[in-house]
């Protein structure tokens, strides 16, 4: 059995409304750029609706109960007017009491809203003036630490300035130490020096003692052989 097509004017709309593109016609071209599809709209998760909902109807119920508490407070404050209005129509003294006494617990509430509004204050003060006293005592505490590390600093600024004197001292000393070895090095260079020079005089001096020796050996070689050739003649 052929399945029965159903009726969707939209369907039909389209199809009568549908333009078919020509591909010889060119379509202009925004400056903006080809269109972009549409923002997809994205709807929370079932999970977050059903604990929205849960909440909502959370505090619709405590709201309900709240205003239930309400009207049983009025009626209950209904009945003893109510009751106090029986009275009354009975007496006018015990209309009297009633107001007296409604007018002492209005006082009262009065006098215990400004407690408890004092108290509240009192409260709010306390615990500012806790908070404040917190935040003094952790400066406190970092106050004494960085005067740890002060203490620390000046100490190890002692012993670093002891060592540099006592480096600068050394240091002098070595300086007046090899100042003294330069002297001592130039004094010792110029004795060398001199006696060096004094041994090259020496030897000069030998040579020309030697040679001198060797003339006078030579010439009185030469006068004894004279004096011998004078003798044989005669």
């Amino acid at each position: 059995m052929a399945a029965v097509e159903t009726f969707n004017p939209k369907m039909d709309l389209a199809r009568e409304t549908a333009v078919v593109a020509d591909p010889t016609i060119s379509t202009p071209v925004s400056p903006l750029g080809p269109p972009k599809p549409a923002p997809t709209v994205v709807m929370p998760p079932f999970a977050n609706q059903l604990q929205l909902a849960e909440q909502q109807v959370l505090a619709l119920k405590q709201e309900l109960e709240a205003r239930e508490a309400a009207m049983r407070d009025q009626e209950r404050r209904l009945y003893i007017l109510e009751t106090a209005v029986t009275q009354s129509q009975q007496t006018i003294q015990e209309l009297q009491k009633e107001r007296d006494i409604r007018l002492a617990l209005e006082r009262e509430l009065a006098a215990l809203e400004v407690e408890v509004r004092q108290a509240q204050q009192s409260a709010a003060a306390l615990e500012q003036e806790r908070l404040l006293r917190l935040e003094l005592e952790r400066k406190i505490a970092t106050l004494e630490v960085r005067a740890e590390r002060a203490d620390q600093v000046a100490e190890q600024l002692v012993v670093e300035r002891d060592a540099r004197i006592r480096l600068e001292r050394e240091k002098a000393t070595l300086e007046v130490q090899v100042q003294s070895l330069h002297k001592l090095d130039a004094l010792l260079t110029e004795e060398r020096q001199a006696r060096m020079n004094a041994q090259s005089r020496a030897a000069s001096a030998e040579a020309q003692l030697a040679r001198l020796q060797g003339e006078l050996s030579q010439n009185e070689g030469s006068s004894s052989f004279f004096s011998r050739r004078r003798g044989g003649n005669r």
